[in-house]
């Protein structure tokens, strides 16, 4: 199925604004696919049975083994590391899932069907959130593996063939037909890159380009902005 920013509905859902993802995404689109966001991601993962601060227990193995059966139904490719399981009931099933060297995803399975997202998007949409809604109130993803994991955005450059040791990361949207996902990469040797990843199971390619200290770039590097 495609994995498209659409609906990640989970038991005990809060009513939010809109406007969640309060990155801008660049003004050139790197794909042959135009970039889109929806406004009520941040809404969609609101979760207060998720709620708490520290780390989130690991599953048995058990749940482990289904959360990773579930995840590859939706077409990610992962070695699973581990995994816990966030809600289970009538309205569906969610999962937080760890991968070895690679993004760390949240799936989710309702009767309306299946959808996954990975950790960098999640943290993104988190930070966007409207005023009020504290982070405790986020379904954030908190397994000890996911926590700070820059493995997911190392891959992907290292994929494009740059030369760069990923500091920092942030999701800037998704979407377009064939779809992708936009990551902005900061470099601990200076400057960034923005990539455009395909979403799993679609047909967009890998692309990448340099990005610009200069605000008024098309590609500018707004997590070397934050730093400065």
């Amino acid at each position: 199925m495609k994995i498209i920013l659409s609906t990640l509905l989970m038991v005990g859902a809060l009513a939010a604004a809109g406007g969640a993802l309060a990155q801008k995404a660049p003004g050139a689109p790197l794909s042959e696919t135009s970039l889109t966001i929806d406004p009520n991601f941040g809404q969609k993962i609101l979760n207060a049975e998720s709620a708490g601060i520290g780390y989130r227990e690991s599953g048995n193995p058990l749940v482990v083994t289904k959360a990773g059966q579930l995840l590859a139904e939706t077409g990610v490719t992962c070695d699973v590391k581990d995994a816990a399981l966030i809600t289970d009931s009538r309205k569906g099933t969610t999962y937080e899932v760890a991968c070895r060297d690679d993004f760390g995803w949240m799936v989710n399975k309702t009767p309306a069907g299946l959808t996954a997202y990975d950790c960098i998007a999640i943290q993104a949409s988190a930070k966007g959130a409207p005023k009020g809604l504290g982070k405790g109130t986020m379904a954030t993803c908190r397994l000890r593996a996911n926590v700070g994991n820059m493995a997911g955005p190392q891959a992907l450059v290292k994929k494009v063939g740059a030369k760069c040791t990923v500091s920092d990361a942030t999701y800037l949207g998704g979407g377009g037909a064939p779809p992708i996902a936009r990551y902005e990469v900061a470099c601990k040797e200076g400057g960034g890159f923005v990539i455009d990843k395909p979403q799993p199971k679609s047909q967009a390619r890998l692309l990448a380009a340099a990005c610009s200290a200069d605000p008024n770039s098309r590609l500018p590097c707004t997590l070397h902005d934050k730093k400065s």
